[in-house]
């Protein structure tokens, strides 16, 4: 697997960088318009829009953001999304983009304790973010665009100045101490989505038996096995949008031997092909 601190920078502006610790910087690139269902935000996230457009579609409400917006989604927030795709003429294409930054819980607490915070607990749109807050995620985006490899305290406080100016905008995240066992266990699981985890393993994290782990998570209406493969489907994701990796590498960074098997799990989760969410044709070779 991929450590647990790791980046991928490419020739193409895409790039992926993880910190166990700190948090996920991303640039995301999609060229379809496919609703994705039944999304669980693990961490909290920001995203901003840099070209096309996204639809977030909640229970009561659809927030639809056009390109230069940003949207903050808290842990644990349940919706779907359509990442709409925009057409520069007839001749290309139309692809979206957008920069996603999400918080790992150990940070918003060590932040939490020197900035106490009323924690968001809905999606949250700035429409008009300021020039100089627009500054800063470039000062993080810029942080990952070498191989330089940067000490753990710079790239923390790139991360912690992000929380910084959403503070000053009344918008606190939380660490999510008191959250349901579910999204405790999808946080744990991310730490290594390609591994082969026991129930045991998963138990003695959250400092229970695995029967008690068991009738929680059924009490969620979910499962052990249900949260894995959805950790796994949805890493895979993230990576076919900000790499150019193979699927059969993804695969293997998924849990998966084969790009074949991953390929139908994916399909199965998101009801298309790997291919497709890269503007692939479906008749196309899957494992390209």
């Amino acid at each position: 697997m991929i450590s647990q601190k790791y980046k991928i920078t490419l020739k193409s502006p895409q790039s992926f960088y993880h910190h166990a610790d700190i948090g996920t910087y991303a640039h995301i690139t999609q060229r379809c318009d496919k609703t994705l269902e039944q999304m669980v935000c693990v961490a909290p996230m920001l995203v901003y829009v840099t070209e096309g457009q996204k639809s977030i579609i909640l229970p009561d409400e659809v927030i639809t953001l056009e390109s230069g917006q940003i949207v903050i989604i808290p842990a644990n927030q349940r919706f779907a999304m359509i990442n709409h795709s925009r057409f520069s003429n007839h001749k290309q294409a139309g692809q979206y983009k957008a920069c996603m930054i999400s918080w790992q819980p150990k940070s918003l607490q060590q932040f939490e304790m020197a900035h106490p915070v009323t924690p968001l607990t809905s999606v949250k749109v700035l429409p008009h973010p300021a020039k100089s807050f627009l500054h800063s995620l470039q000062n993080l985006s810029d942080l990952f665009s070498d191989s330089e490899n940067l000490p753990d305290t710079i790239i923390s406080h790139r991360f912690e100045e992000i929380l910084l100016w959403l503070m000053s905008q009344g918008i606190g995240l939380s660490n999510t101490a008191d959250a349901q066992l579910s999204l405790r266990v999808r946080q744990f699981l991310l730490s290594a989505p390609d591994k082969k985890w026991s129930s045991k393993e998963v138990a003695d994290e959250m400092a229970m038996s695995e029967a008690t782990m068991r009738r929680h998570l059924s009490a969620e209406n979910t499962s052990l096995t249900e949260l894995i493969t959805d950790i796994r489907m949805n890493h895979g994701l993230m990576l076919l949008q900000t790499t150019q990796w193979p699927v059969q590498l993804i695969a293997l960074e998924t849990g998966y031997d084969s790009g074949s098997r991953f390929s139908i799990r994916f399909k199965e989760r998101f009801g298309f092909s790997p291919g497709e969410i890269r503007g692939k044709s479906v008749t196309k070779n899957a494992l390209s």
